[in-house]
Parts: structure tokens; sequence; C-alpha cells
């Protein structure tokens, strides 16, 4: 299991595929060594499960992973405020990678 804090930016609100990058100062990056590209399922604060991949990719700074989703059902998360942090659980279920996104904000 990994966990990390994500707080919602313009990125995040401004693309269908509400991008989350994971960290490399909170996560250990050897950890999701061989999960690239794998199929995840992400389940929103609301409860609902949006179908994405774990996606890693190399830029100027380094390697990143990120989670992407690309399902219709991303939409609602539009309906999170910009500035508010998301609370990313990381974990195995019986073989399938499953992103837990737990509010932080009270309300």
């Amino acid at each position: 299991m990994l966990e990390f804090v994500f707080r919602v930016n313009k990125s995040f609100l401004g693309s269908t595929s509400k991008p989350i990058t994971v960290p490399r100062s909170r996560v250990d990056y050897g950890r999701l060594r061989g999960s690239e590209c794998a199929s995840l399922e992400v389940i929103a604060p609301t409860g609902e499960i949006i179908e994405s991949a774990l996606y890693y990719g190399r830029a100027g700074f380094g390697e990143y992973y990120q989670v992407r989703m690309h399902s219709a059902n991303a939409r609602t998360l539009s309906r999170l405020k910009l500035g508010s942090q998301l609370r990313v659980v990381l974990k195995s279920d019986h073989g399938r990678l499953v992103a837990h996104l737990i509010s932080t904000d009270t309300q």
C-alpha cells in the first residue's frame, strides 16, 4: 500500500484525464516498477468507480508516475475545488490496482 496527499490543481481540473502525479518525494518509485500502464480502478470520494491507468513517463526533471482517468465518470471530480486536498491510497486488491481518493477537507 502506498499513500500520499494530492492538492487539486489547475491541470487536474482542466484535463479530462484528471491526472494525479505520484510525488517522488513521498513515494518510493521502486515499489511501482512493473506497474507501468497498468489498469487501475479509482474510487472517488463520492464512491463512484472510475476506470483509469497508472502511467509512467520521463521528462526533463526525470521519471514520474501519474494516475490518469479514462472514463466518463471522471467528470464527477470536476466538482472538487481548486486547492482542496485528497488522500490517495494506492493498493493491490486481489491482483488489481485500486486508488482510493479520500477528501481531507472538512465540510
